[in-house]
């Protein structure tokens, strides 16, 4: 009887510094090599869509290039969407991604986070299709909060760290350096 009960403690405290070794991972691992480059100087002046996923607690919104359209944007939540017409040189630097962005300003702060929530930067793409499969599946932003994935059905929680919610477990979303100044009202989502 003690014998087992070592070898549950044992475990127990192995699995705890797991645990702990993953959460003290440094804030640098979480995001992805993928390039990605977008700026914007005036937030509201190019997406009043935008602009509410960047102040706004739990709001989120795509942000895509068409097919056959490379001089258009699209920003899309939850019921609005507008468009953007790229025009200078500048704006035609903008990668976004495997296949778009997903920007928002989470309701859930994270642990290491200082000074309340800031907003976050996910790509649209299923990682799990993506890493597993090499298949550059869209998802799918149909419900606040969560992506949809059709093609393996697994859903992600944009509030907390782009986590799966539902479906087969698997890795969390691909995330993006991002830095949003309220005071210029500008965005900037860069990782190289």
């Amino acid at each position: 009887m003690i014998f087992s009960v070592r070898k549950i403690v044992a475990f127990v405290m192995l699995s705890s510094a797991g645990v702990l070794f993953q959460a003290c991972q440094p804030a640098s691992d979480m995001y992805c090599d993928i390039p990605a480059r977008f700026i914007v100087p005036n937030v509201l002046s190019v997406s009043p869509t935008l602009f509410r996923s960047c102040t706004s607690l739990g709001e989120f919104c795509t942000i895509t290039n068409p097919a056959g359209d490379a001089l258009r944007l699209h920003f899309t939540s939850v019921g609005t969407a507008d468009t953007y017409n790229l025009t200078s040189l500048q704006d035609r630097t903008i990668v976004l991604g495997l296949g778009g962005l997903i920007v928002g300003l989470p309701y859930m702060e994270e642990q290491l986070e200082e000074q309340g929530p800031k907003v976050v930067c996910f790509d649209m793409t299923c990682p799990n299709c993506y890493t597993d499969y090499n298949i550059s599946h869209l998802m799918q932003y149909r419900r606040l909060g969560f992506v949809d994935c059709s093609s393996c059905g697994r859903s992600y929680d944009l509030n907390n760290i782009g986590i799966v919610a539902s479906g087969e477990a698997g890795r969390a979303l691909f995330r993006y350096r991002v830095s949003y100044y309220q005071s210029t009202n500008s965005l900037s989502v860069s990782n190289r």
